[in-house]
C-alpha cells in the first residue's frame, strides 16, 4: 500500500530491496516467428506477431490506408458574406458559424463596425497620412518604424554625447557596417538579385554583399572617409551597380574577400 495513505514509513531494508529491484529489472524477451518475413525475432510482449521492422512497416501502411479512406479535405461549398466568393469548407465549420472565406475578410467587417476615435496625422518623414490611436495622438510622429529610424534625430545619443563614449575606439568600417543605412543598402541589393547567389545560383541561406570590382576599403581610402557622416554622404560607396550577391562559400573564393586584394588598391588616391 502507499505509505502516504497509511501514514507508515518504509524501513531501510524495504527501501534497499526496492532500489535493487529497480536496478535489476529487465523485460523478459521471448523468441517469435514473424508472420510477414518468417524470421525469428526476440520481442518483449507476448502478443506481438511481427519483428520490429515489419511492425513499423505495418503501422505506416495502416496509416496510409486510413488517410485514403478518410481524406481530410473540405467538400462543402459556402459563400463568403463579405466578398461573395465561393469556397469549400468542412461541415463542422458551418455548424460552428463560419461566415467569411479568410481572416482578412473577417477583419474588414469588424473594422466597419469599430468606432474610430483617433485622428489622421501626417508622417514627418515621408509626408504620408496615417491613423493615430487616441493614446498616441501626441506621441506618434511617424507612420512606421522605418520612417522613425530615418527621420528621428539621434545626435543627442551618438558619438561624444553617448553615455558610454570611450574616445572613438571603434574603427570606421565597423561604424558603417553596423549603421541603419548600411542595412537598408544590403536589403536593396538582396531584393535586386532575388536573394540568389550570382555564381552558383543558390537562393537563401547565408548570403553576403560583395563589393565588386573594388573592395570596401578602397572607397574609404580614396574618398578619405573619417567619420560615419562622411560615409553617408559618399555616393560612390552606396552605388548598387558596383556590388553583387554571393553565398558564403562563393564569397570566400573571390579576390575581394576581406583583405585579400587590399594591396592592389593601397596606392589609390
Amino acid at each position: 500500500m502507499n505509505q502516504a495513505r497509511t501514514g507508515r514509513k518504509w524501513s531501510l531494508e524495504t527501501r534497499r530491496k526496492m532500489i535493487l529491484s529497480q536496478k535489476n529489472f529487465q523485460f523478459k524477451e521471448r523468441e517469435i516467428i514473424c508472420c510477414d518475413c518468417k524470421q525469428i525475432a526476440s520481442r518483449t510482449w507476448s502478443r506481438q506477431k511481427r519483428c520490429l521492422k515489419c511492425a513499423n512497416l505495418h503501422t505506416e501502411k495502416r496509416e496510409k490506408d486510413w488517410k485514403t479512406k478518410h481524406p481530410y479535405k473540405p467538400d462543402v461549398p459556402f459563400i463568403c458574406k463579405n466578398c461573395g466568393k465561393e469556397f469549400k469548407t468542412f461541415s463542422y465549420r458551418i455548424k460552428q458559424g463560419i461566415k467569411y472565406c479568410s481572416v482578412s475578410c473577417g477583419v474588414k467587417v469588424q473594422n466597419q463596425y469599430k468606432k474610430r476615435t483617433g485622428i489622421i496625422k501626417q508622417c514627418e518623414y515621408c509626408k504620408n497620412d496615417f491613423y493615430a490611436k487616441p493614446a498616441l495622438i501626441e506621441k506618434q510622429l511617424f507612420c512606421s518604424n522605418n520612417c522613425r529610424n530615418l527621420g528621428l534625430d539621434r545626435s543627442y545619443s551618438k558619438g561624444k554625447n553617448h553615455w558610454n563614449w570611450q574616445g572613438g575606439i571603434t574603427d570606421i568600417q565597423s561604424q558603417v557596417r553596423h549603421s541603419y543605412e548600411y542595412k537598408l543598402w544590403r536589403k536593396t541589393i538582396f531584393e535586386r538579385d532575388n536573394y540568389t547567389c550570382q555564381f552558383c545560383g543558390q537562393r537563401g541561406k547565408k548570403l553576403h554583399v560583395d563589393h565588386w570590382p573594388r573592395p570596401f576599403s578602397y572607397f574609404l581610402r580614396k574618398y578619405n572617409i573619417q567619420s560615419l557622416e562622411d560615409a553617408i554622404n559618399c555616393e560612390a560607396l552606396w552605388d548598387i551597380k558596383n556590388n553583387r550577391t554571393l553565398c558564403d562559400k562563393c564569397h570566400r573564393g573571390t579576390e575581394t574577400y576581406l583583405n585579400k586584394s587590399a594591396y592592389l588598391y593601397m596606392g589609390a588616391n
